[in-house]
């Protein structure tokens, strides 16, 4: 095997992680945005954040794994298609961000509430229904596919 094909087949997984990561993480937090127990709402935020942290490694060696295959097949930085796929990666990555951040909160919310043996917090709802926060995460993934 070449090092070409190794840096391709490694920037194959790790997009492939990406996306693995995506997909728990958003099929997570649709599916706690539907619950009304703090205690199911937080195991759900959970796992969502566990998809929160492959797509931040996949995101990270995505990144690297494509600056090598550029590195190794001569090509230059600054074509445009280079050039588009990084910013929609750091668009992608930011609006992710933007987007978590309701999602965090409500997680914290949940498993305060889930501790106490609280009733179903409004607030939780109503972060986690967030449109601001779902139109960056819908933007986000968006983002990704496009790449």
């Amino acid at each position: 095997m070449s090092t070409f094909e190794i840096a391709l087949l490694l920037h194959i997984v790790a997009a492939i992680a990406f996306f693995a990561g995506l997909l728990l993480a958003a099929a997570a937090s649709h599916t706690a945005a539907r619950r009304l127990e703090p205690v199911e709402i937080s195991v759900l935020l959970s796992l969502a954040r566990l998809g929160a942290l492959l797509v931040a490694i996949g995101w990270v060696a995505v990144l690297a794994l494509g600056l090598w295959l550029v590195e190794l097949t001569e090509r230059e930085p600054s074509e445009a298609w280079l050039s588009w796929s990084m910013a929609l990666l750091i668009v992608a990555l930011l609006l992710g961000a933007l987007g978590g951040r309701s999602q965090r909160r409500a997680r914290k919310l949940a498993a305060q509430a889930a501790d106490e043996g609280a009733p179903p917090v409004e607030e939780i709802i109503a972060l986690l229904r967030n449109p601001l926060a779902r139109a960056a995460n819908t933007i986000a993934a968006l983002a990704s596919v496009a790449i």
